[in-house]
């Protein structure tokens, strides 16, 4: 058996040591179409049959749960009709095609491979670079840097709030290290007990890049919260260090009593109680006719931050009953104060 990992990148000899093949139309080429540094390898298409194969050593494959193979590929198609692939094998005899290969009709492409296989393992594995369909018909096929490895599972730095609310935050990570294959899954895990994992609420994203953010909502302000990053290859999955979080709660106010009623105003204001361990970024107070304003019915604004302020109604209607509380908003939301009421004075009649 060959120990892994196999590196197969100067084709000193083609095949290389340990290596076999099937047909005669592998060579060493002195060229780097696939990406890599000159030499590489070349399948040559002239007098080519299909099953054609460059068939890398044997490896032991008991225990493991992936294996994973990387390489660079020039296909140059030539006419359609011929298909290049990467198979398995545990004899050498039987042969088992993975999920990589190319046809001719797609035209010329090239890749940076990198395949990772968990099925047919617990034993002897050959790995092939193999043609199939009419080979004669490609111009040629370029591989190299080809490495074969056994991948890990992932690993995922711990989360970072960068924005915080009353019912959701933004969350943001790094994959520290995808275990040396593609990582599925990318994402958060929370609850409010400790040691969440993706059993608990989760959100993900299959983005490829590194670091990743996502907008977490449906949470209750106030509230403290566990949060795990996790991230998914084919080797399971694995998390981030925890860490916790507060949620904005709702800030706190008093309504000021009512004073100072004319014919047309009156006054009021409030009192910041608390600011719900947020930023107090809005304050008013609001009125209407009938009972439990909000900051949509008549309103005022008095600015942001803590402390007592004082607001002038206007425009009221002579005898008309209103009713009136102070209003707060902070990053959980509007937050109200008591209700007061009262009646706007009316112009006394006089008869003569």
């Amino acid at each position: 058996y060959q120990t892994l990992p196999i590196s197969e990148s100067d084709w000193a000899s083609v095949p290389p040591a340990a290596w076999s093949l099937i047909g005669t139309s592998w060579m060493q080429s002195a060229t780097n179409n696939a990406g890599g540094t000159a030499p590489e390898l070349k399948f040559n298409s002239t007098g080519a049959v299909a099953q054609d194969k460059m068939i890398l050593p044997p490896v032991n494959t008991a225990g493991m749960s992936a294996i994973t193979i990387c390489f660079k590929s020039h296909f140059n198609a030539g006419l359609s009709g011929a298909s290049i692939q990467v198979q398995t094998s545990s004899d050498k005899e039987n042969w088992t095609s993975t999920s990589w290969y190319r046809s001719s009709s797609g035209g010329n492409i090239t890749d940076d491979v990198r395949l990772t296989i968990t099925s047919g393992l617990g034993g002897t594995m050959y790995l092939a670079f193999n043609t199939f369909g009419t080979p004669a018909n490609m111009n040629y096929w370029n591989i190299d840097d080809v490495q074969v490895y056994e991948p890990t599972l992932a690993s995922v730095s711990e989360a970072t709030i960068t924005a915080l609310y009353g019912e959701y935050v933004t969350a943001q990570a790094t994959v520290l290290s995808d275990g040396g294959t593609d990582a599925t899954h990318r994402g958060f895990c929370w609850n409010t007990t400790g040691n969440p994992t993706t059993a608990n609420n989760i959100f993900y994203t299959i983005t490829s890049s590194a670091t990743y953010s996502l907008n977490i909502s449906g949470l209750t302000p106030g509230t403290t919260y566990y949060i795990r990053p996790y991230v998914i290859n084919a080797l399971g999955t694995s998390y981030g260090d925890q860490i916790s979080f507060t949620t904005i709660d709702y800030a706190e106010v008093s309504t000021t009593a009512i004073s100072n009623i004319g014919l047309t105003s009156a006054q009021s204001g409030g009192t910041i109680l608390s600011d719900g361990n947020g930023s107090i970024l809005y304050r008013g107070v609001c009125w209407n006719t009938t009972g439990s304003p909000t900051a949509y019915d008549y309103s005022t604004d008095n600015g942001s931050g803590d402390g007592s302020f004082t607001s002038n109604l206007t425009s009221l209607t002579a005898g008309q009953t209103y009713y009136v509380r102070a209003w707060v908003y902070n990053q959980a939301g509007y937050a109200y104060g008591d209700e007061k009421s009262f009646t706007r004075l009316s112009m006394p009649v006089v008869t003569t």
